[in-house]
């Protein structure tokens, strides 16, 4: 269970219809928002199912290479719509039917693949729209700003953002990486 979620869908923006999830993997936290958002509200996972599109290089130095963290197979979750695919292919796919997002769950821990993310939807990420972070923190760099956290950065300053910090604290496995934002404006 992932405590920073939990929290996160009890203070949606219930007007807003999309979840989307970046980072599928096995499907245990895409299933997580599904059981737990409203039944109006629509579903969306975005994977390649190919593991990491380039190497991810951690705060102690460590890499895990490209291809790593393949769940080897799409999971099938009633009444969620699978993007199977890199992000920059599916995205403009999913644009076809994008409405606000009411929830964010970015859960792909590279630079690249956040900024992919955060630009391609842009339209779409609205006041009141609620981004969950999941790994905010890693860096290799010690500036603490290597991946997520650089591309929401770089997103905000470029796209003159506002946005708070929901405060919470995750006490959940790996909690402490995690962050939650509300967008402002």
């Amino acid at each position: 269970m992932n405590n920073s979620l939990t929290h996160a869908i009890s203070i949606l923006n219930t007007s807003y219809k999309h979840a989307l999830e970046f980072g599928v993997f096995k499907g245990a936290t895409l299933r997580q928002i599904k059981s737990s958002v409203l039944p109006d509200m629509k579903v969306f996972g975005f994977d390649s199912f190919c593991g990491l599109p380039e190497d991810w290089v951690l705060q102690d130095g460590r890499i895990i290479k490209a291809g790593a963290m393949n769940a080897g197979e799409i999971p099938g979750i009633d009444g969620v719509e699978i993007f199977d695919g890199w992000f920059k292919d599916t995205i403009p796919v999913y644009l076809e039917k994008a409405q606000p997002i009411a929830l964010l769950h970015v859960d792909c821990d590279l630079y690249s693949s956040t900024k992919e993310v955060l630009w391609g939807l842009n339209d779409f990420i609205l006041p009141g729209t609620i981004v969950v972070f999941d790994e905010w923190v890693y860096c290799h760099e010690k500036q603490f700003d290597d991946h997520e956290q650089k591309a929401f950065y770089e997103w905000v300053k470029a796209q003159d953002r506002e946005c708070e910090f929901v405060k919470f604290m995750d006490t959940s496995v790996c909690g402490e990486e995690r962050k939650i934002v509300r967008i402002l404006k």
